[in-house]
């Protein structure tokens, strides 16, 4: 294959792969016209889109008991990786050769004739062979990802599988857009152990992405070890987000040599460098609880474990530039000599108002340092504010597009901008990663359970509907802040400071916070993907309904692999029919008065014995006092599998309460909302037996859909339709009683009395499994909230200003965040009917007609977003 690209041409090697494989249908795909199939097949599920594919013609090839993998010299560890992915699911021995065969082989080839950019491949599936052709490793070993893609889900498996691994016949001429093609882990603020960054790894690869971007240290943690500081890890590595010094119960907080070799070793092995983040000058507290000579006065600082930024940067007067430069030799020479890597990242963001001269000075010593080490700079785009940015560098673009778009060629640019453009002049170019769009840690939507929303909600749609040339350009696509060939790539950006259950607030128990692999599932499926088709595929027939219909296969690919992936609720996934053995009970409490609630299943009525009624997520709730308040379900008890889900807010903390339970004897179980001893963790308890206690906790003030799964012999604990625990222990579900115990054993009266708000209480017989889960949390969602946008332009004393009017015209009240060109603002709780107003005062006299977006959240519903145009005005 010859694609024109800007790549190199590599010297050839001879590898060969060849399998067996029946008959499939001829379709077409090349960068012309999208990834296709015929009306009666679905597209193939390659991710990222290739730049070219055509199916047909021939018999393909079934991967059998007797098929070979040949690959001599350079190619092997190529083959040795395809092997161990293939042998546990197929169950084949698959040996590696440096010899041909002859049937059911594999024949691959590295050579400069199959492409002219290093990571390209030709991937050939005909009848009896298939041939993966490249001008280096790395580019089979992207082969070998869509390969992969093109097998069964059911590949991913650990254990054989009975699947037929039929691999469709193809040819596939394909190479990436941009050569940085990169994912971000915030090791810093949540510390993330060796085998974690391997599982990441392992994520980003399948995706074709070359680059992993560690943020290693910043205010809230120090997480590699530096030759001659010992402190920064004995002191920096003490803390996390949330986490005092002195919590740390377990192993420490930070990658030995050994560990961070092994890091480095086996990304090599996934052809992705890690690219370091040591940043500065601010984000530095670790730093400067640890290393004295970084505070003006010598002492050092408090560890911090808080959740803020902008904080104080190191000192870097001129009197205390040998401190500085003492501090920098030895972290750059440390962590130089630790990545093999071209590159290293010295940060340089969210530094408020700097003395003069203290940036300028700090980032011209760690050029010349890093320089001196013989690699290329990344740093934020704030960096270029140095002035002595290397020509070569990179630089990383995080801004907002949605708030600095619209001021591009229109007058006064943002500082954001023109610190891009300062870059650029410098000679530099952009790693593109807005965080509008690629930060990952965005919330999906206001329900999403972790994460942040500062820069927006980012949902599907949003981190894929954009161009790395067009986010930095003018709305109408005029100016162009940066070519094609001025942009290096494009980022995935993971930050982990709120890797905690009801992240819009701040955590008061460590339990909040979940394992880091479920944070990092969550956030990144199915967004991630969609980031690395930007940085891979050609930007032309780019189309997210084609995307949808590719990604939409790869559920069972991450089932399969064990992911805890969030289903996007505005992505038609496969079909997913829920597992509902029976639906036994469903008390609606829609009632709003009374002192009884419906059973709509059974049509029996149940007592309310005390408490009142309150709205809920889906009409009408019962909230019970946590004093004696209940509701005498009298339900018989159900054995086997079970199921229970509800709506809970918890609205005061107890040493012990029950959600659920059945005192009577030949039962004595209860579910409990918050575990006996002040666990506040979710559990099941055996009376008189066992308390089973599960790592969650229902956040207080905050509606939660709760969801319990017995199959018989643990307990499944869902959470807005996110598996976060389970409980070691299960027994027959008792249902005679919400919200107490009454009259248990040594206990008369009501104990354990809850104090909570419950909607939409549903039990089934049988053990709904994790689709079936995802399916009643989809059904049961609030729905999105309504607002109406006006928005209009006038003149103030010469200059234009944007006003803007939001009507909630819903039935509940929701938090509004308002978008203009001119700045932004957050409104909460606006009730149904009512408007929030604001004017934006800018600086032109002039204003070219644009848009403004408000976007809406809150408790009474999921997200939605409007925008609205406002016209063009000349105040002159």
């Amino acid at each position: 294959m010859r694609i024109p690209h800007r790549g190199r041409g590599v010297a050839a090697v001879a590898v060969t792969l060849a399998l067996i494989c029946p008959a499939v249908a001829t379709t077409a795909w090349s960068s012309a016209a999208p990834a296709s199939a015929s009306e009666d097949e679905a597209p193939l599920a390659l991710v990222p889109r290739p730049v070219s594919l055509e199916r047909g013609p021939g018999s393909g090839f079934r991967l059998g008991p007797t098929s070979v993998i040949v690959a001599p010299d350079d190619a092997a560890p190529v083959g040795e990786y395809l092997a161990d992915l293939l042998r546990p699911s197929t169950g084949f021995s698959l040996p590696v050769s440096d010899a041909s065969a002859a049937t059911s082989a594999i024949t691959l080839t590295l050579t400069d004739a199959a492409s002219t950019d290093p990571e390209g491949y030709d991937l050939t599936v005909s009848e009896g062979a298939v041939a993966i052709d490249a001008p280096t490793a790395a580019g089979l070993f992207h082969g070998v990802q869509s390969l992969r893609q093109l097998l069964p889900a059911a590949v991913e498996a650990t254990q054989a599988q009975d699947a037929d691994w039929v691999v469709p016949a193809v040819v596939i001429e394909d190479e990436p857009r941009f050569e940085y093609r990169s994912a971000m882990l915030d090791v810093a603020r949540r510390f993330y152990p060796v085998d974690a960054v391997k599982r990441y790894i392992d994520q980003i690869a399948l995706y074709k992405l070359n680059t992993l971007h560690l943020h290693l240290t910043d205010d809230q943690g120090w997480r590699i070890a530096i030759d001659g500081l010992p402190a920064l890890t004995e002191i920096g590595a003490s803390t996390q987000s949330g986490w005092a010094p002195g919590s740390n119960t377990g192993d420490p907080w930070f990658y030995t040599p050994a560990d961070y070799a092994e890091i480095v070793e086996y990304a090599a092995s996934r052809y992705i460098e890690i690219v370091p983040e040591i940043d500065g000058p601010g984000h530095t507290l670790a730093a400067q609880a640890s290393v004295p000579g970084l505070t003006c006065d010598g002492v050092p600082t408090a560890p911090y474990y808080g959740f803020d930024v902008n904080l104080p940067m190191v000192c870097a007067t001129e009197a205390n530039s040998a401190n500085i430069r003492d501090y920098l030799e030895k972290v750059i020479s440390s962590v130089a000599a630790q990545n093999p890597g071209q590159y290293i990242h010295l940060g340089g963001d969210e530094v408020p108002n700097p003395p003069a001269g203290w940036y300028e000075a700090y980032t011209a010593m760690a050029n010349e340092i890093a320089t001196e080490h013989g690699k290329t700079i990344v740093g934020w785009h704030q960096w270029a504010q140095g002035a002595t940015l290397p020509a070569g560098s990179l630089v990383q673009y995080w801004a907002e597009g949605r708030v600095n778009r619209p001021k591009i060629g229109v007058g006064a640019e943002s500082a954001d901008i023109r610190e891009v453009r300062a870059a650029l002049a410098a000679g530099a170019r952009v790693v593109v990663s807005p965080a509008d769009r690629s930060y990952t840690d965005m919330k999906y939507s206001s329900s999403t359970a972790y994460g942040l929303s500062w820069a927006g909600l980012v949902n599907l749609r949003r981190a894929y509907d954009w161009d790395p040339v067009t986010e930095l350009s003018s709305t109408d696509g005029t100016v162009k802040v940066v070519t094609e060939e001025q942009v290096a790539g494009v980022e995935a950006s993971l930050w982990a400071d709120r890797a905690y259950r009801g992240s819009t607030s701040l955590p008061t128990s460590h339990s909040q916070f979940i394992p880091v692999e479920q944070y990092t599932d969550h956030m990144i499926f199915p967004r991630m993907p969609a980031i690395a088709e930007i940085a891979w595929s050609p930007a032309q027939d780019k189309d997210y309904t084609e995307f949808l219909s590719r990604l939409t296969q790869h559920d069972d690919r991450w089932d399969a692999l064990g992911y805890e992936w969030f289903r996007a609720p505005d992505v038609e996934w496969e079909p997913v029919v829920p597992v509902e053995p029976e639906l036994i009970h469903h008390w609606t409490f829609d009632e709003t008065s009374g002192q009884s609630a419906l059973d709509v299943v059974t049509g029996v009525r149940a007592a309310v014995d005390g408490g009142t009624w309150t709205p809920g997520q889906l009409g009408g709730a019962v909230s019970l006092d946590g004093v004696d308040d209940g509701v005498a379900l009298s339900a018989a008890p159900v054995s086997g599998p079970w199921t229970v889900a509800s709506w809970v807010r918890r609205t005061g903390a107890r040493s012990s309460s029950a959600l659920l339970s059945d005192t009577s004897s030949g039962v004595r179980t209860a579910i409990k909302l918050e575990q006996y001893k002040a666990t506040a963790k979710v559990g099941f308890t055996q009376l008189g037996v066992a308390d089973h206690r599960s790592e969650y906790a229902t956040p207080l003030d905050e509606w939660v859909h709760l969801t319990l799964v017995s199959d018989g012999a643990t307990i499944t604990v869902y959470a807005d339709g996110t598996q976060v625990s389970t409980v070691p222990g299960t027994a027959t579900l008792g249902l005679a009683q919400l919200g107490r115990l009454l009259n248990a054993p040594g206990w008369p009266g009501a104990s354990d009395a809850a104090a909570v708000d419950v909607d939409d209480l549903r039990v089934y017989t049988g053990a709904l499994d994790r689709a079936a889960v995802g399916a009643l949390w989809d059904a049961v969602s609030p729905a999105p909230a309504t607002v109406e946008v006006d928005a209009t332009t006038r003149c103030v004393a010469g200059r234009v200003v944007i006003s803007v009017r939001a009507v909630n015209v819903g039935d509940v009240a929701v938090d509004l965040q308002v978008v203009t060109a001119a700045g932004k603002k957050s409104f909460s709780a606006v009730a149904p009917g009512a408007s929030a107003h604001q004017s934006f005062a800018t600086r032109a006299s002039t204003i070219d007609a644009g848009t403004v977006t408000v976007t809406t959240g809150g408790a009474g519903g999921t997200e939605s977003e409007v925008t609205a145009g406002h016209p063009a005005l000349d105040c002159g």
